[in-house]
């Protein structure tokens, strides 16, 4: 859900790209 929030706030993002980094965080 965080994801989709974020690529809406940064449309040049791209969503897979976001879902990665939100993965890695929740990871560390």
């Amino acid at each position: 859900m965080g994801a989709k929030q974020t690529s809406n706030l940064i449309p040049l993002c791209h969503p897979l790209a976001l879902t990665k980094v939100e993965v890695h965080c929740t990871l560390v």
